[in-house]
């Protein structure tokens, strides 16, 4: 045997490895999409495991950049908790709990707070979801709430109610934590709770991890599950344990049907402590 010849070609072959495999580097940390080819062979690997896609897997990649909350409220306080209640009485108060009558505000901070009306008046078809959305949204104008940058995130049904969820939006991505979540009866709004606070600026851009990568590294956690959407958008660190001043990052929100969604970090892939 030549084994000169050999040697030759063995070299050659690792060469040939070397540059493949770095082609493949380049290409996953600079091409802005994955290709269908990655999709294709996720979505069989992942059926393989029992888990159905009820939903096409996201095809974003690239960096990102983590926002910054300062404790900004999206809307002035005074002038929403006046309209909520039906009085001013309160408008320089620095209480936390606010009562008028059957409607009450708890005040957890300068941009969250909880509203109930045990007394709701209205007239709502909770069949129609069309309408549900305009008198809520009429409701929110009315009541001093900016409605432009709120998109719908969820309408949960109920024997009796209908909670409806909106996020706030900022491009192309929701800010999960950035939300408005209504209990609607057939006689109005029996509950709201709000946490709205504006981003103050970005930071330093983060890779994140594509979502197909997501879903096969926690396929135990996945197994036998229906997945109804995949979101990408912003939710609170869990290093980040006040209000103020937080730093948001992207998260993965996988909706799983007849489940709580399931939020895994972006850059890591792992899933969010609770």
């Amino acid at each position: 045997m030549d084994w000169e010849k050999a040697k030759n070609i063995i070299i050659t072959l690792f060469l040939i490895l070397n540059i493949f495999l770095f082609y493949n580097l380049v290409q996953e940390k600079w091409s802005p999409a994955v290709s269908k080819e990655q999709i294709s062979s996720a979505e069989n690997i992942l059926k393989d495991k029992g888990i159905k896609l009820n939903t096409k897997i996201p095809t974003i990649s690239g960096n990102f950049p983590k926002l910054t909350f300062q404790g900004i409220p999206e809307f002035d306080l005074k002038k929403v908790t006046s309209k909520l209640l039906g009085t001013d009485k309160y408008a320089n108060s620095d209480s936390n709990l606010l009562i008028n009558g059957d409607k009450q505000i708890s005040i957890e901070n300068k941009y969250t707070f909880l509203y109930t009306n045990k007394s709701p008046q209205g007239d709502i078809s909770l069949d129609n979801n069309k309408e549900i959305e305009k008198y809520l949204m009429k409701f929110l104008s009315e009541a001093g709430f900016s409605t432009d940058g709120l998109v719908l995130d969820s309408l949960d049904r109920q024997p009796d109610s209908v909670t409806v969820t909106y996020v706030q939006k900022k491009g192309d991505y929701k800010l999960f934590d950035n939300s408005i979540e209504a209990v609607v009866t057939k006689s109005g709004i029996s509950q709201l709770k709000c946490c709205l606070q504006t981003p103050s600026k970005k930071n330093n851009d983060e890779s994140i991890m594509p979502a197909y990568k997501v879903l096969l590294k926690n396929m135990e956690q996945l197994n036998g599950v229906v997945i109804s959407s995949i979101d990408l958008g912003y939710t609170i660190s869990e290093s980040n344990d006040g209000m103020t001043g937080y730093t948001e990052r992207l998260y993965w929100r996988v909706e799983i049907m007849d489940g709580k969604p399931l939020d895994y970090d972006a850059v890591t892939g792992e899933p969010k402590k609770e």
